[in-house]
């Protein structure tokens, strides 16, 4: 295809498949929507082109799809939700830059064939992958990546779950603390309540004294001069008679 001009994709549409290979494609001038609207092609071969990232619509698009060819197109990596492709039976992913796979690969339940040689995978291993020279050891090779990706979605799962529920004993020990401050925090008031009371009944008895000491001391009698002794009497009776 030359560059600017414009793929007529039912032109390289043969029975069930596209054949999509050398077309200088790319992520950007791949005719996603155009390969998804004709149903009948449930194969799809965009090999030997020039696609580095799938776009973001291909995933749901191609659902469809039986078999892909993404062979030698300097793919560096798949989208998380390229496991969402449940048809899908043949993958064809040699002479790629994949250094992984998502772990969603493992709901690609029924893939029977997978060729992964030359990516420099990282994840899974080349112990997992397998050597995918020819056509039992492709078969072999999705048997184990698949079974590869169910464990390791297993295990993230599992890591998950104890990062949750580890999330919510921290959650729960922090409710537990703030509830604990909150009861000290009520029982600081209420000791500072129960002293102002008891400083005020105080208060109030010591008020009362006064005011009844206060009463006493104005119902009492008005002291009176004390009469003089006896014989001081007779003394001013004699002295009132001499003169």
């Amino acid at each position: 295809m030359s560059k600017g001009s414009k793929i007529v994709v039912k032109d390289y549409l043969d029975g069930d498949e596209f054949d999509l290979s050398l077309q200088c494609l790319t992520s950007s001038t791949l005719p996603v929507k155009e390969i998804a609207a004709i149903k009948k092609g449930k194969k799809l071969d965009l090999s030997k082109n020039q696609i580095s990232v799938l776009p973001d619509n291909f995933i749901w698009q191609m659902g469809h799809l039986v078999k892909l060819d993404l062979s030698a197109n300097g793919l560096k990596e798949l989208p998380e939700n390229f496991g969402n492709m449940a048809l899908l039976q043949h993958l064809d992913l040699f002479n790629n830059k994949l250094t992984t796979l998502p772990v969603g690969f493992f709901k690609l339940k029924t893939l029977k064939w997978l060729d992964l040689k030359e990516n420099p995978l990282e994840y899974p291993g080349q112990e997992v992958v397998g050597l995918c020279r020819n056509d039992s050891e492709c078969k072999t090779c999705a048997l184990q990546v698949l079974d590869f990706m169910k464990k390791e979605n297993a295990d993230q799962e599992k890591k998950r779950q104890k990062e949750l529920e580890l999330k919510r004993a921290k959650k729960e020990a922090l409710k537990r603390e703030l509830k604990r401050l909150e009861e000290l925090e009520n029982q600081e008031k209420k000791r500072i309540k129960n002293e102002e009371k008891s400083k005020e009944k105080a208060k109030r008895r010591l008020s009362l004294r006064r005011k009844r000491a206060r009463r006493r001391r104005c119902r009492s009698p008005r002291s009176l001069p004390h009469p003089p002794p006896r014989n001081q009497q007779n003394e001013s009776l004699v002295q009132v008679h001499l003169i």
